[in-house]
């Protein structure tokens, strides 16, 4: 018995000379705000106006922002202003959607802009995303659900299937009305949560073409 408790004390001993002295794994620096995700299917696209794969789209919201997100504490959901200022202005119709966007919103330094320089966010930002749905080039997979509600859709897509590129051709359902102000006219009255919430998935926002 005493044999077995010697050798408890001696085992114990070693344990912690060896956890002591073991030699100390240096920590590891990782770049500041460098966020790590573990995904087990590869990401093939990262388009806002393409992407549907379930970690392309987890990927896709770190990278961009809509106007609109969730309350992830509220319950039932409720939707709250993201890039918007505040929730849209709806008519009493309720076929029109009147927003405004955060002032000093800047975009990234990428070569797309002037001199590389990311410039600030504007309503026509959010127009040139809906229209890149509607474009036939990026095959958007969400184009079917734009078709139906938006005023001026079929006519935008079937110009810019004839003259490619012609993203000045308005959409008469989408109108910038300043830098700050944009709104939506919808063909018929939608729950506000299904309208909005279509708009705060698809419609993500993207400026380089």
């Amino acid at each position: 018995m005493m044999r077995k408790f010697v050798k408890f004390i001696l085992f114990g001993v070693l344990l912690a000379l060896t956890i002591k002295f073991w030699p100390k794994k240096e920590a590891v620096q990782t770049p500041e705000k460098e966020l790590h995700l573990v995904l087990s299917t590869p990401v093939n696209n990262l388009d806002p106006a393409a992407s549907t794969s379930h970690y392309s789209v987890k990927l896709r919201t770190k990278v961009y922002e809509g106007l609109l997100e969730y309350h992830y504490l509220k319950r039932p959901i409720e939707l709250i202003p993201n890039l918007a200022e505040t929730m849209p202005t709806i008519s009493s119709d309720g076929l029109t959607y009147t927003f405004s966007i955060k002032k000093g919103v800047y975009f990234h330094d990428n070569v797309c802009f002037a001199n590389g320089k990311g410039r600030e966010l504007t309503a026509e930002d959010f127009i040139y995303s809906l229209k890149r749905i509607v474009d036939p080039v990026v095959r958007s997979p969400y184009f079917s659900l734009f078709i139906d509600h938006i005023k001026g859709i079929k006519a935008f897509n079937k110009h810019i299937t004839d003259h490619k590129g012609d993203y000045d051709y308005p959409i008469a359902g989408i109108q910038a009305l300043d830098k700050v102000y944009f709104r939506i006219y919808t063909y018929k009255k939608i729950p506000l949560i299904s309208t909005i919430d279509l708009l705060r998935k698809k419609a993500c926002l993207s400026a380089c073409g």
